[in-house]
Order: C-alpha cells, then sequence, then structure tokens
C-alpha cells in the first residue's frame, strides 16, 4: 500500500512539473532601458497593441516613481548631530512644503513650512528626532540627532 502512494505522489509531481516546464517554451519578455523587465508575452505572437499601451504605462509610473526617487539625493541636515541648529537642504521641496518633527515617542515637537530649513533645536531634550517633511503626495523622512 505505501509503494502504491509513494508512486503515485511521484507521478503527480512529474506530472505537474512537466505541465509547468511545457507552458513556459513560449514566453518572451519586453524589457525598459534600464533592464527591468515589464511585459511578458507568449513570443509566438508579437506583443498586442494593448500590451504595448499597457507596457508604455508602466514604464510611464516607472519614470515617476524614479523621479520620486531622486528627491532622496537633495534632502540632507546639517550639521547631524548638532547641538541646536540643523539646516535642512531639501532642494527639491518648495519653501511651502510642510515639515512635522517628532520625537521617539511620536509626539509632534513642531509643526510648520520648510521655509528657509533652519531648525532650532536648543529648547529640546536631546536625543532622536524624526523630521517628515510632504509636499502634494511625496513625502520624506529625514533623522535629527540632537546632542
Amino acid at each position: 500500500m505505501k509503494k502504491i502512494v509513494i508512486l503515485s505522489i511521484f507521478c503527480f509531481g512529474v506530472i505537474s512539473l512537466k505541465a509547468q516546464l511545457s507552458g513556459c517554451n513560449n514566453v518572451c519578455f519586453t524589457y525598459d532601458a534600464g533592464g527591468n523587465r515589464i511585459l511578458r508575452y507568449d513570443c509566438t505572437s508579437a506583443p498586442s497593441k494593448q500590451q504595448a499601451e499597457a507596457s508604455s504605462e508602466i514604464i510611464a509610473k516607472g519614470l515617476e516613481q524614479t523621479k520620486a526617487l531622486a528627491l532622496d539625493e537633495v534632502l540632507s541636515a546639517a550639521p547631524n548631530p548638532s547641538s541646536e541648529l540643523f539646516q535642512v537642504t531639501a532642494t527639491a521641496f518648495p519653501p511651502e512644503a510642510w515639515t512635522i518633527l517628532f520625537d521617539m515617542t511620536g509626539k509632534i515637537v513642531q509643526e510648520r513650512r520648510l521655509a528657509d530649513g533652519q531648525y532650532n533645536l536648543s529648547g529640546l531634550a536631546a536625543g532622536n528626532y524624526i523630521l517628515v517633511i510632504h509636499y502634494a503626495e511625496i513625502k520624506r523622512v529625514l533623522k535629527l540627532i540632537k546632542i
């Protein structure tokens, strides 16, 4: 009885594997300029107009995400750590971007516009603080250390 069960499990596994492998023979991929796979299609036919439009939308979304990620390159605080004054540089954010400073318990310590980017933490206890900068749909987080 054990041999029959083991044999049937083995045969089922072989049949499943063969079915999976036979379906993968005619699969092709389309890649964007960055080498990212954006479209999978059946190689026996060229991608349809609908598939090409879908891949164009995916590329456009990827470019938007890349632009949003580029904001990280222009977001910094100096000197960090500092005893009182921090100069936050966020050139991709306009001065009217909103900023919220949290302590490590999650309590809001300051809430104001980015403006010139100078933050005076002299009245606060030494420790770590989280600065959230947001404008429209874009949010970035910066860690400030007060000594």
